[in-house]
């Protein structure tokens, strides 16, 4: 047999090769990434702010008591005066310590204002990361700019889709009670709201 038809026999096979292989897998590796980015983890955020988003308009059944704090946005929207109302980050950070329930589904939070910036340490299913906004009053609504949560958590959920539900029932119930946001200011180690 001569050499020129022993190489003919052999070149359909040659492309199937190692490296053909590993090209084949970093295809699907990167299929696999995409599909997670664009349907996976908006699915998990999504369902994350909803049950957020429910833990504030309805109470809770913790250990056989019914835990009123997390169903009381009507009750705290209600007893909101008009005028400036100043929210220490000392304090909040000791009413989230005391009311565990009220995070759900987040294991643990911690607050810090710093100029311009609401920053929070958080804690959910194992994963630790940093979320962090912006906070504004924009037509007597409250309105939260560029959220971001950073650390393996922020893999998993997305800032925006965890966001929205929570902020759209604030601003419902504050518009079934007749309230507005005129302005809000994150300070160092405070936040200051003015409500109407």
């Amino acid at each position: 047999m001569s050499r020129r038809a022993y190489q003919r026999r052999r070149r359909p096979n040659e492309g199937s090769g190692c490296l053909g292989a590993i090209a084949w897998m970093g295809v699907l590796i990167l299929v696999l990434v995409a599909a997670y980015g664009i349907v996976v983890r908006p699915l998990i955020s999504g369902y994350i702010g909803d049950q957020a988003a429910e833990q504030l308009g309805r109470p809770t059944n913790v250990d056989g008591v019914i835990d009123q704090a997390a169903g009381a946005l009507p009750d705290v929207i209600a007893a909101l005066p008009a005028g400036e109302i100043v929210v220490l980050e000392q304090e909040a950070n000791a009413y989230l310590n005391a009311n565990p329930q009220a995070l759900a589904p987040l294991d643990s939070a911690n607050l810090n204002f710093t100029p311009g910036t609401v920053l929070v340490t958080l804690s959910a299913y194992g994963l630790n990361g940093t979320a962090s906004a912006t906070l504004a009053a924009e037509a007597g609504q409250l309105v939260v700019r560029d959220p971001e949560i950073d650390g393996p958590i922020g893999l998993v959920v997305s800032g925006p889709q965890i966001i929205e539900p929570l902020i759209a029932r604030l601003n419902t119930e504050l518009a079934l009670q007749g309230k507005t946001i005129q302005d809000v200011r994150v300070e160092e180690d405070r936040m200051v709201i003015v409500t109407g």
